[in-house]
């Protein structure tokens, strides 16, 4: 395979897939590198040779959904998105949170929020939030949009994003008065900080 070039760290991985007894988690790891490097195909053709070598089925899987949708070959990495949803007693909400992205980018937005409600149930976090938000905002419930920017501003204290998205939100729903007050509550702020 041609990997040279693409990462000094794949040099390394080169020279210990050939002396290794089992090279399949480094060709996994080096999978990985190639896709994070822009190089996905190498990435695909390194999680097939990985599959041979009795690496974690769906630590593969996962990988290969990646440099699917890295490859622009969404389709096949939502089938095995959706696959590993399936197989799993619980499902790792890395999967859940890309084949949300996936969902989304294909349009299916109550998929894609479904997902990212799971995924926020149990790790509510700025991006999962802001995301679902999104959602929520693209599905014309800018409601339930502003509820839950205000919950996690509750969590997190201030965060300049998630103030403007309940701006936003709050806006879309014809929460005018709270949206102007959230506004000039920020101008406030901003003026006691060049003080």
């Amino acid at each position: 395979l041609a990997h040279d070039g693409v990462h000094v760290d794949i040099d390394r991985i080169n020279k210990e897939i050939g002396e290794s007894d089992d090279p399949g988690p480094l060709y996994l790891l080096r999978a990985k590198l190639c896709r994070a490097h822009g190089r996905p195909e190498l990435g695909l053709q390194d999680c097939q040779t990985a599959r041979g070598c009795g690496v974690n089925p769906r630590e593969e899987k996962f990988e290969r959904a990646l440099c699917l949708r890295d490859t622009l070959r969404h389709g096949e990495a939502l089938r095995l998105l959706d696959e590993l949803v399936e197989e799993a007693n619980s499902t790792p909400l890395e999967v859940l949170s890309e084949r949300s992205a996936i969902r989304e980018r294909h349009g299916n937005l109550d998929g894609a929020i479904l997902d990212l409600v799971r995924v926020q149930s149990i790790r509510p976090d700025l991006e999962s939030t802001l995301r679902l938000g999104s959602l929520y905002e693209q599905r014309k419930a800018p409601g339930l949009a502003a509820s839950l920017y205000r919950k996690m501003l509750e969590r997190l204290g201030d965060s300049t994003l998630l103030v403007i998205s309940l701006i936003r939100a709050e806006s879309a729903s014809g929460q005018h008065d709270s949206a102007l007050a959230l506004i000039e509550k920020q101008l406030k702020r901003a003026s006691l900080k060049a003080s």
